[in-house]
């Protein structure tokens, strides 16, 4: 069993690998800290796109190797579910591969931090988070809430499992729609949780199959350290009016049956805007497939591509957070929005893929970061604006 010990500013966080593990935990991520009375220390994924500007080619292999593990259930429907904010472009990337191979009876949705009005919602809460609560919302396509009554097996995709509780509440809270529930599939790049998953899971009435899914499987422990200085976070959810202008056909927050297609113009255009150059392509927050979609096309146009995405998580400049941008939120709620490790891609050509309608948010983070803008909800490309003097 290998084992790692790693010093952070808050405690010291222990972890040991399973025998049959393939890979190694620091190929799938590196870890950070946080000032979290519930959790001082953060695995900081290295394929995920979101803290670390990850290969978009790897990313998804990896999501491919994780769908082929999934069992296809003859003549039922299978519901992805991607956990918001930080798996939701896994979840997604997983859901399009397992297609490949299943044909049309899945379909994806994702949790959010944002209140859609009038659509109906199911709540539960992911209990370490820096912001607990988040939605899921039933679809609205007739067809798709239809496709609800069929689903047999749903696959709960997150970065990473440690209690297992987020999978749990979950689960419960689908089983009021989903009458026909009887597999679930918890899916996840790393495994700490020890079996918990798979126990609490098992324990739910009329459920037959639980088999969790990773990439890596093992333990942690964490001795925080007394004298570290434990604050509040700053507010990550904000009691605002309906968000359902960000909406859009590429982001699963009312249900998708279908992979997305990015129009093959804002590729073309967004190629001839690089010249050849590297690029950093950026998501905005939950908005994290489209840009892995845009990068996996620049990198089989030629181009040399990361990807990674902003995000409401405080972390602390500390471990493999090497450096911390402070950024517009472009969602109009004036939460604190963060990008990680920039220096890692100097030089590089910044774009930046979002769906908001707040233009004026959306323009400030362009001017910060000196991006190309990709306009998912307008679908066209615009050069990168002038620095404010």
């Amino acid at each position: 069993m290998s084992t790692l010990q790693v010093s952070l500013p808050t405690g010291t966080l222990h972890c040991s690998g399973q025998p049959g593990n393939t890979r190694a935990l620091t190929d799938l991520c590196g870890f950070g800290a946080r000032r979290n009375p519930k959790r001082g220390f953060v695995f900081v994924s290295k394929v995920l796109g979101k803290h670390w500007p990850a290969s978009p080619a790897t990313m998804a292999q990896l999501q491919a190797e994780l769908a082929a593990q999934i069992p296809v259930p003859a003549g039922e429907m299978v519901l992805f579910v991607a956990l918001a904010e930080t798996a939701t472009g896994l979840g997604h990337g997983v859901f399009e591969a397992f297609l490949q191979r299943a044909g049309s009876q899945a379909m994806l949705l994702q949790t959010t931090r944002y209140p859609l009005d009038g659509a109906q919602v199911l709540r539960f809460e992911e209990e370490h988070s820096h912001a607990t609560q988040q939605f899921l919302y039933l679809p609205e396509a007739p067809e798709l809430r239809a496709a609800l009554e069929r689903v047999s097996t749903v696959v709960m995709v997150d970065d990473e499992a440690t209690s297992g509780r987020t999978f749990l509440n979950l689960a419960i809270a689908l089983r009021s729609v989903c009458p026909r529930l009887r597999a679930l599939h918890p899916v996840v790049l790393t495994d700490f949780s020890e079996g918990r998953v798979q126990a609490l899971l098992s324990a739910l009435p009329g459920i037959d199959e639980v088999a969790p899914l990773s990439l890596w499987s093992g333990a942690h422990r964490f001795e925080r350290d007394p004298a570290a200085a434990l604050v509040p976070a700053p507010v990550a959810y904000a009691p605002v009016a309906c968000r359902r202008q960000h909406v859009s056909a590429f982001t699963a927050r009312l249900g998708l049956g279908a992979a997305i297609a990015l129009p093959d113009a804002l590729v073309q255009a967004c190629h001839a805007a690089l010249d050849g150059r590297p690029v950093l392509v950026i998501g905005t927050g939950e908005c994290m497939y489209p840009a892995q979609r845009l990068a996996q096309a620049l990198e089989a146009l030629g181009h040399a591509v990361a990807v990674q995405s902003t995000t409401r998580s405080p972390l602390m400049q500390a471990g493999a957070i090497e450096d911390i941008a402070l950024v517009e939120d472009v969602y109009g709620e004036g939460i604190p929005n963060y990008l990680y490790n920039l220096t890692r891609s100097a030089g590089a050509v910044r774009v930046v893929v979002h769906e908001s309608r707040e233009r004026a948010c959306v323009d400030r983070l362009l001017q910060q970061l000196q991006a190309i803008e990709v306009d998912l909800a307008q679908q066209r490309v615009a050069a990168p604006m002038q620095a404010v003097a």
